[in-house]
């Protein structure tokens, strides 16, 4: 793979998001100037693992779709694959900024033969009518078919709220455990996943739980340990299960970090797609990354948890058995940003081949950045 030019505008650009760092008046001309060497060599030393991943992820502003901040995507119908082979379908994409909860709907079209999306129209937004503004943080988002109604979870408020293909919420919610009233600051309810050989509801939290002896969630050099729930059609949790993270790359985290798991995704066989996400935003921007790992494990067949014993105690056979499924990492580099923080997964549309793809949506921040040099959100599609 050919790099790309590095462009007198993107190092322009890129020399003024360092300069207006907050850190850049202290760190010092010297610093910034090796940084971007640093960054440069890195470039022409090899190909990346950030630069393979800028080639199968696509720019959602190509469809004029705008900046948001785009968190959770859910299936609304089932697909339909038309005459020249492309299969199209509804979705509902939830934003975590949003000023009043409800949630998008796009028409996703992808291409039969490799997945990759061909377009995404934006059909608008469904707001709820009984509050104009809302601080749940939207974070997750299902669909479910017998219903017809959508659950969300919410980061700010602890709590998934069923709501009508309206946006209005019936009143209904899962019935969360208490333990996870521990949840370490923005760092709570964001995972959800609907679905299975007897659909179940799936739910875990971003970072490890104070319940479970975290001391401040999901930093540099920890590992996290979260509780995988199950519930029923009743909206009652079931089981739990105990799940471990890979250990936390980033020893020294830069000005923003997040490292956690930000979504499920249940798959018809009865597995369970893990995403594990670690982000780390560099005082000088530059060398920024987005490192993702995918999952799969798979509950039914496993132990579940047998006591409230905190997670940290428990011996090594108590976690889920995983198996990775994809990985790749992203950054902001000399070359360009392709920089994307995934949030939103669901399954998408099923290849003539058979295959299953994965939709994953990014979440840019509302296009965070200066002088026209901006974050973008992303659409990623994995072939399962």
């Amino acid at each position: 793979m050919k790099h790309p030019a590095h462009s007198p505008l993107t190092l322009v650009c890129l020399l003024m998001m360092l300069f207006s760092a907050p850190s850049a008046k202290a760190q010092g001309v010297r610093d910034l100037v090796s940084a971007i060497l640093g960054a440069a060599v890195e470039q022409v030393t090899g190909i990346t693992d950030a630069a393979e991943a800028a080639a199968d992820q696509q720019n959602l502003a190509q469809w004029k779709i705008p900046a948001g901040n785009y968190s959770g995507i859910t299936p609304l119908e089932t697909a339909v694959r038309a005459a020249d082979g492309t299969v199209s379908c509804r979705y509902a994409v939830v934003s975590d900024k949003g000023s009043s909860d409800g949630f998008f709907v796009w028409r996703i079209v992808q291409d039969g033969l490799d997945g990759h999306v061909v377009e995404v129209v934006n059909e608008g937004f469904l707001a709820n009518m009984v509050s104009a503004t809302s601080s749940r943080d939207c974070e997750g988002v299902v669909f479910v078919p017998h219903s017809g109604t959508l659950f969300i979870s919410g980061e700010g408020d602890g709590r998934v709220l069923e709501y009508d293909l309206k946006g209005q919420r019936t009143g209904r919610e899962l019935e969360v455990p208490v333990v996870f009233r521990t949840a370490v600051g923005n760092q709570g309810l964001e995972a959800l996943a609907y679905g299975g050989k007897k659909p179940l509801f799936w739910l875990t939290s971003e970072t490890m739980l104070k319940a479970d002896k975290a001391t401040d969630g999901g930093t540099a050099g920890t590992m996290n340990l979260l509780r995988i729930v199950s519930f029923g059609a009743d909206l009652k949790a079931e089981r739990q299960w105990a799940y471990q993270m890979d250990p936390a790359a980033v020893r020294t985290p830069g000005s923003i970090y997040a490292f956690g798991v930000p979504e499920l995704c249940a798959l018809p066989d009865g597995r369970l797609l893990v995403l594990e996400r670690e982000a780390n935003v560099t005082s000088a921007y530059v060398g920024s990354t987005v490192s993702c790992r995918l999952y799969s494990v798979s509950p039914k067949k496993s132990r579940s948890l047998r006591s409230d014993r905190p997670l940290s105690e428990l011996g090594e056979r108590a976690f889920l058995r995983k198996k990775l499924v994809d990985s790749w990492t992203t950054s902001l580099s000399l070359a360009g940003i392709n920089w994307a923080n995934y949030e939103g997964m669901c399954l998408g549309a099923t290849l003539s081949d058979g295959r299953r793809t994965l939709i994953l949506v990014s979440d840019s921040q509302g296009g965070y950045g200066k002088a026209g040099f901006n974050l973008a959100d992303f659409v990623k599609v994995v072939v399962l």
